[in-house]
């Protein structure tokens, strides 16, 4: 796919156009909108037009809401990664923080999902070729992994987890097989149904949990 056009070059005048009087609820109409042309026709057509046509408007009226396309953009892109946020904060809070992680990433479905879970590669691939969004990305990524890795972090003090662990490279561990298998359920969906993915999870969860490994399996 092509760069996605960052900025409107051509923007009307905002003075001609009536805003809608209710600012949050029409904004949050905006980004449902914007998430839904992205999953049904991908990042790279997500757009103003576009998104507007979704929503039986003009496109004059998406001005009054949003600065640019790249604000509707970066609006997507946070509230697609918001079920790990709140899935991570109620995790956080939980007394027992390894059923935490597990309800987290084990969900019945077989995978922790996203707004954008089926498209999730093309996504990234899009995002890297604007450097705000990425940007953007690597912030709210690197944010959920730090997240993960408190949340390891509980799980040691409470005696879940090996204490020789590395948190923060547990972290990315898991972080880098979850986003492995949502390429792998996008590109081969026969071979990676919900319960296989979810069997392999398990099986890392098996290998990081409650059963602590001689020293020389930890490398050291």
């Amino acid at each position: 796919m092509g760069s996605i056009p960052w900025r409107q070059s051509v923007r009307p005048n905002p003075q001609a156009i009536e805003p809608t009087p209710n600012l949050p609820d029409r904004k949050a109409e905006i980004i449902d909108a914007t998430i839904r042309v992205i999953r049904r026709d991908g990042w790279g057509r997500a757009t103003i037009r576009a998104i507007a046509g979704e929503m039986g408007l003009t496109t004059g009226v998406l001005w009054h809401y949003f600065a640019d396309k790249g604000d509707i953009l970066k609006a997507a892109l946070r509230k697609a990664l918001e079920p790990w946020r709140l899935s991570l904060k109620q995790a956080l809070a939980d007394p027992d923080p390894w059923q935490a992680l597990e309800i987290m990433f084990l969900p019945e479905d077989g995978i922790m999902q996203s707004q954008f879970s089926h498209i999730w590669p093309n996504v990234v691939s899009e995002i890297r070729q604007e450097p705000e969004l990425w940007a953007l990305y690597r912030q709210e990524y690197g944010a959920i992994r730090d997240d993960i890795a408190n949340l390891i972090a509980r799980c040691q003090g409470r005696g879940f987890i090996d204490p020789r662990r590395n948190c923060k490279v547990e972290a990315d561990r898991l972080c880098a097989l979850v986003d492995g298998l949502m390429m792998a359920v996008v590109g081969e969906p026969d071979r990676f149904p919900p319960t296989h993915v979810r069997e392999i999870v398990a099986y890392h969860f098996e290998q990081l949990g409650r059963v602590w490994p001689a020293a020389a399996d930890l490398g050291s």
